[in-house]
């Protein structure tokens, strides 16, 4: 008899377990709807950017997200206007010894665990502990970096990595047909 209420409660947290995996890829599957559906809408290259970080916060709730784009001739990132959760007031991140600079250089999306341990000259807001930055490529061109900030260590992992890509890809397929149009 003990032996069955252990099996049960095996059978029941796996269930539970399953049921939330499924409604988070559930979550994520209309996310990456809904980004696209946004984009492919307008062809206005501020708005693209604009709609999708309106979906990804509402619905993933992350502290600090936003696009920055290149200013080679300055050698910084400058923040599109639809950053949100960022403090106020312009800043530019330099491309050079940046996260979202070294995405941008690379082409290559880069995650964060826990700033604490990062090594290097990253420079964050001292309540920033985790970060993730995807380059959005356009053609054979890195045109932005999808770049989220939060205070809690560990906020993204292996699922939130492969969403943000999932999700840059097709805004830089939006953002080609913009640009063709």
């Amino acid at each position: 008899s003990e032996m069955c209420i252990r099996d049960r409660l095996g059978m029941v947290l796996e269930n539970a377990r399953l049921f939330e995996e499924t409604n988070r890829r559930l979550t994520e599957a209309k996310l990456v709807q809904e980004v696209t559906l946004a984009s492919a809408s307008t062809l206005d290259f501020d708005l693209v950017l604009e709609r999708a970080v309106k979906a990804l916060y509402r619905t993933l709730g992350i502290d600090m997200l936003g696009f920055l784009l290149p200013d080679e001739q300055r050698g910084v990132l400058v923040p599109h206007p639809s950053l949100v959760g960022f403090p106020e007031g312009a800043f530019h991140v330099p491309i050079q010894g940046s996260l979202v600079g070294q995405a941008y250089q690379t082409g290559h999306p880069l995650l964060v665990r826990d700033t604490a341990e990062e090594p290097g000259s990253f420079e964050y807001a001292p309540d920033v502990r985790s970060a993730l930055a995807l380059p959005v490529w356009v053609g054979d061109r890195v045109v932005a970096v999808l770049h989220a900030e939060s205070s809690q260590v560990g906020a993204f992992g292996k699922h939130e990595l492969r969403l943000f890509t999932t999700i840059a890809g097709q805004l830089g397929v939006a953002l080609e047909n913009a640009h063709l149009y």
